[in-house]
C-alpha cells in the first residue's frame, strides 16, 4: 500500500473516532424519541356538597367543575372524565384506594369499572398508606399482604389495569415516611413473595420515596420505580411560583433520577398546576397557577407549562414508556386539579373578609386550559 493511502486511512479512522467520541459525550435527548405515558391521580370520593368546602367553592363568585358539582358514581360524570382524559392525552388514572369495602373501593368496583366505556382509559391503584398503616411514628403492616391479595383478586386481572413489563402497577403513597426500618421493608418482600406464589404475579411497585435530592438507597431498592407525589412541598411551598422554585424542583428530579438509575430503579417525575388547601386546613401557604418572574405575574397556566418543560419531560424514563404523573386530575380540596371548570369570572376575592383563601392571588375559571397544555406538550409530533 502506498504512503498516501496509509495517510488517508489514518485520517479517516481518526475522523470516525472523533465523531463516535463526540456522540458519546452528548446528553441523551429523551424529549421526542418516545411518546409519553401520561397518568393522573384520580379521586373517586365526591358528592355535590363536597365542592362547598373547596377553594373554588369559597371564591366570589364561585367556580365549579365543567360537569357541575358531581357525584363520583354518576355514569355521565365518569363518561365526561374519560372524554376529558382523551382530550388531554391522559393514558391512565391512578385511583385513590383506602382499603377493601371503603367508599373509594365501592366506587371503583361498582361504578367506575362497570362503566361501559372504562376500557378507553387504563387505571392503577394509588394505595393510600395513611389509611392503612397508621401513624408515621408507630406504623403497622398487618394488612399489607391481605390488601394486596384483595387487589389481585379484584383489580389486577382487569384488561385495562396498567402494567409495566406485564406486571400490575401500584403506586404507594408516602413510602418515604413509612418504610424506614428493615422490618418494614421485609414486609414488602414478604408481600411480593406471597402474591407471586398465590397468584403467579410479579408486581411493579412505585414508591413515593423522595422529598429532596437525597434518595435513600436502602429504601429505594424496595421499589421498581420511585416518584414524589408532593412537588409543592419539595419546591414551591418554600420558593414560591418562581424560577427558583422551578430550578430547585429540576435539581431534585435530576439527582433523584441519577441515584435511582444507579440502583437499578426506574424514575417517574410529577408535575402540578398549583396548590391551595386553605379551604380544608391551615399551615400551607397557597401557590397560584402562574409564575412570578422579576416581580411580574405571568399568564395563568404558566407554572404548569414551565414545570412540564423544565422539570418533568426531560426526566421521564424511556425504559418504562416515559411515565409522567400529574398531581392531580381532580383533587379539588388542594386545588391541584386539571379537571376543566365551567366558564366563569377570574377573581381574587373570596367569602372571607380577609382574602383568607385566595391570599390575594388571582384565580381564573380555566376551562380546558390544562388539558390543552398537556395535549400540546405530550403528544408526539407526526
Amino acid at each position: 500500500m502506498r504512503l498516501h493511502q496509509y495517510i488517508c486511512l489514518a485520517v479517516l479512522f481518526a475522523l470516525c473516532l472523533t465523531q463516535q467520541t463526540s456522540a458519546q459525550m452528548q446528553p441523551t435527548d429523551t424529549t421526542d424519541r418516545h411518546p409519553i405515558t401520561l397518568g393522573v391521580y384520580y379521586y373517586p370520593w365526591y358528592k355535590p356538597a363536597s365542592f362547598n368546602t373547596t377553594l373554588r367553592g369559597k371564591l366570589t363568585p364561585q367556580q365549579s367543575p365543567a360537569v357541575g358539582r358531581y357525584d363520583s358514581r354518576d355514569p355521565q360524570v365518569i363518561a365526561s372524565h374519560i372524554d376529558q382524559s382523551r382530550r388531554g392525552n391522559i393514558r391512565f388514572w391512578a385511583v385513590s384506594w383506602w382499603g377493601p369495602n371503603h367508599d373509594t373501593d365501592i366506587t371503583i368496583r361498582n361504578h367506575i369499572l362497570k362503566h361501559p366505556r372504562i376500557g378507553e382509559v387504563d387505571f392503577c391503584i394509588h394505595y393510600e398508606a395513611t389509611g392503612r398503616f397508621g401513624p408515621f411514628d408507630n406504623p403497622h403492616f398487618d394488612t399489607l399482604t391481605d390488601d394486596f391479595r384483595y387487589l389481585a383478586k379484584t383489580y389486577f386481572q382487569q384488561d385495562n389495569y396498567l402494567r409495566v413489563d406485564g406486571k400490575p402497577v401500584v403506586i404507594i403513597y408516602l413510602t418515604r415516611a413509612y418504610f424506614l426500618t428493615e422490618k418494614s421493608r421485609q414486609a414488602v418482600r414478604d408481600m411480593r413473595k406471597a402474591i407471586e406464589q398465590e397468584f403467579g404475579l410479579q408486581l411493579y411497585l412505585v414508591g413515593d420515596d423522595f422529598y429532596s435530592d437525597k434518595l435513600d438507597p436502602e429504601r429505594a431498592v424496595s421499589w421498581d420505580a420511585v416518584t414524589s407525589f408532593d412537588v409543592y412541598g419539595m419546591a414551591f411551598q418554600i420558593h414560591g411560583c418562581t424560577q427558583k422554585g422551578l430550578d430547585v424542583l429540576e435539581n431534585i428530579h435530576k439527582k433523584a433520577r441519577n441515584t435511582a438509575h444507579d440502583l437499578g430503579v426506574d424514575f417517574i417525575p410529577t408535575v402540578s398546576p398549583g396548590f391551595n388547601d386553605t379551604a380544608v386546613r391551615d399551615g400551607h401557604p397557597p401557590r397560584p397557577r402562574y409564575l412570578t418572574l422579576n416581580g411580574q405575574p405571568q399568564p395563568p397556566g404558566s407554572l404548569f407549562s414551565a414545570s412540564l418543560k423544565q422539570t418533568a419531560l426531560p426526566y421521564t424514563d424511556p425504559a418504562i414508556g416515559r411515565i409522567l404523573m400529574v398531581n392531580s386530575f381532580n383533587e379539588w380540596y388542594e386545588d391541584t386539579q386539571i379537571e376543566p371548570t365551567a366558564p366563569g369570572q377570574t377573581t381574587s376575592t373570596d367569602s372571607s373578609d380577609t382574602q383568607k383563601y385566595t391570599a390575594a392571588n388571582s384565580y381564573e375559571a380555566y376551562e380546558d386550559k390544562y388539558l390543552s397544555i398537556l395535549a400540546a406538550l405530550t403528544k408526539p409530533e407526526k
